[in-house]
């Protein structure tokens, strides 16, 4: 019986450079994916694991300067939207601007990641 062979997805997952993020980058990595994770501000990232800087012009529009993961590891095949901002500490949620804001970043953020996919 042959075993068939996995060349694994190409997945890109936003915020993927630390916490939960990486969690879930690091998973599919040993599951054969092949990993792209966008980052804001800069850390180490494990062998395998292919960093992308990611810029916010506005509150509603996201960039991806560099299609450096789609030359790496070809089309995305899977999007994971796990970016997310955090104003302060949670109990300030109670303030309806700062809950505006995080809600508003988390609820729009995989269709700004969309949209920057296809402009890229």
């Amino acid at each position: 019986m042959s075993e068939a062979v996995s060349t694994g997805r190409s997945v890109l997952i936003t915020g993927g450079n630390r916490g939960i993020g990486l969690a879930i980058a690091e998973s599919f990595l040993a599951n054969g994916d092949k990993v792209a994770v966008t980052y804001r501000s800069e850390s180490a990232l494990p062998d395998g694991i292919l960093g992308v800087k990611a810029m916010s012009r506005t509150r509603h529009q996201l960039t991806l300067p560099s299609r450096s993961w789609e030359e790496a590891h070809g089309p995305v095949e899977v999007l994971v939207a796990n970016a997310g901002i955090t104003k302060g500490h949670a109990a300030a949620a109670n303030e309806r601007g700062r809950l505006h804001v995080s809600s508003g970043h988390h609820l729009t953020g995989a269709f700004r990641v969309i949209n920057a996919l296809r402009r890229a």
